[in-house]
C-alpha cells in the first residue's frame, strides 16, 4: 500500500514538474519573440528619425510588427506554443528582420 501511494505522488510530482517546464518554455519563447520584436520596433523608429524609412515605409514595417504580434497572440491562446507555431513567428520575424534592413538601405537619398 505505501509503495502504491508512493508511486503516485512520485508520478503528480513528475507530471507538475513537467507542467511548469512547459511553462517556463513557453515563457522564454515569448519572450524571445518580445525582444527581437522590440529591437525590430527600434530600428524602424531609428529610420523615422534619421530619414533613411519614408512614413509610408515606416507604416508597412509597422503593420508587419503588428501581425506578427498577432500570431504570437494566437500560437499563446492555448497556453502553450507548438514547435510549428514557433517556427511560423521566427519565419515571420526573419521576414521583418529582411524587409527593415532594406527598405531602410534602400538608395532613396
Amino acid at each position: 500500500m505505501k509503495q502504491i501511494v508512493l508511486l503516485l505522488v512520485v508520478s503528480v510530482l513528475t507530471h507538475v514538474v513537467s507542467a511548469e517546464d512547459a511553462v517556463v518554455q513557453n515563457q522564454a519563447d515569448g519572450q524571445v519573440v518580445d525582444n527581437r520584436q522590440e529591437r525590430q520596433e527600434k530600428r524602424i523608429e531609428n529610420g523615422i528619425e534619421k530619414g533613411s524609412l519614408t512614413e509610408a515605409e515606416a507604416k508597412k514595417l509597422q503593420k508587419q510588427q503588428q501581425r506578427i504580434q498577432k500570431i504570437e497572440d494566437r500560437a499563446q491562446v492555448d497556453g502553450s506554443i507548438s514547435k510549428k507555431e514557433k517556427k511560423h513567428m521566427q519565419h515571420a520575424l526573419n521576414n521583418a528582420n529582411r524587409d527593415i534592413k532594406r527598405k531602410k538601405q534602400n538608395k532613396r537619398n
